[in-house]
């Protein structure tokens, strides 16, 4: 089952790089949310440029999730109450005492993540349901996409499942931010170093790790972020380069802009436009009030008289 929203209801704050993107790539950018339990907020304003899809099984989270979007309306978000993975048809979903523990694969006994972890109860199942399941290859075919710009995993453990589900398709999605584990912790699934190397031959290379879990510097679970390698699109890649932007990757950004040949001041622009739609006002009064009185000083002649002394003050004796 599917819903679509439609309109928007303004641009809010990042008004100047969302026209640098107007200008420079061309729209929209397409997204996809597998696992958008607690909504899609997390776009930011960048969802006025973009179309996404958002995927969630549970009835619950999709009603909040539904609701959720009638006071942020994205110009393109389209609902789907479905699951993706490995294979099309029913599975079973484990519903968990923490809801966003849920995941079509089982989860290890509570009382192992208690010892090691996590001092509750929150990955015992409290319930056992059937839910319909496509494959990342097949909802691409379904909605005609020609490629994923942003993909977004979030499903406890099966996101590399959806990965494999997705085949050949994978070589056309851009960027892919996922969970992903390095305990199991549940039954069966893949963790960090399978991720690396199946995405690997499918040409992403891993860069950055985000928010995450860690007990003592040993790592439970990190969101990744991937990068297609093997762009043949500038279009495409221009896109990735915006987004990778828009998440503050600036430097990553260069890198592969500069690879496709891409001029630097089209960075520097966008970066530009980014820095000045999250820098906060008071900060650039700051800047600009600096910036006047330097002026002014220099105009009368106490900029540089002013440097003179301080010289000579700061000279080591």
């Amino acid at each position: 089952m599917s819903q679509e929203f439609n309109g928007f209801n303004g641009i809010g704050k990042n008004r100047k790089f969302l026209a640098a993107c107007r200008d420079l790539l061309e729209l929209p950018i397409v997204t996809v949310d597998v696992g958008a339990d607690g909504g899609v907020r997390e776009w930011g304003e960048l969802a006025a440029i973009c179309e996404i899809h958002a995927f969630e099984p549970r009835s619950d989270s999709m009603a909040e999730l539904q609701e959720s979007q009638l006071d942020i309306v994205h110009p393109r978000l389209k609902l789907h109450h479905t699951a993706l993975a490995r294979t099309t048809g029913r599975h079973r979903l484990y519903v968990t005492r923490t809801p966003q523990a849920s995941s079509l694969r089982k989860p290890i006994p509570a009382s192992f993540l208690v010892k090691r972890w996590r001092q509750d109860n929150g990955f015992e199942i409290a319930q056992e349901l059937e839910v319909d399941c496509i494959t990342l290859g097949q909802f691409a075919q379904e909605q005609k996409l020609s490629g994923v710009d942003l993909l977004k995993l979030d499903t406890q453990g099966t996101e590399l499942d959806i990965l494999r589900g997705g085949g050949e398709f994978l070589h056309k999605i851009s960027i892919i931010k996922s969970e992903v584990e390095f305990v199991q912790l549940y039954e069966g699934q893949p963790l960090f170093d399978e991720m690396v190397g199946t995405l690997a031959s499918y040409g992403f290379r891993f860069f950055a790790f985000e928010e995450g879990a860690e007990v003592f510097r040993k790592k439970i679970w990190s969101d990744c972020m991937f990068i297609q390698s093997r762009f043949t699109d500038k279009a495409r890649m221009m896109r990735a380069a915006a987004i990778l932007i828009h998440m503050g990757y600036f430097e990553e950004a260069l890198w592969l802009l500069i690879e496709h040949g891409v001029p630097v001041e089209i960075h520097q622009r966008l970066v530009d436009a980014r820095m000045d739609d999250i820098t906060p006002a008071f900060v650039k009064l700051w800047k600009g009030y600096k910036s006047t009185v330097r002026k002014s000083l220099k105009a009368i002649g106490l900029f540089d008289a002013a440097k003179t002394v301080y010289r000579r003050v700061s000279r080591p004796r």
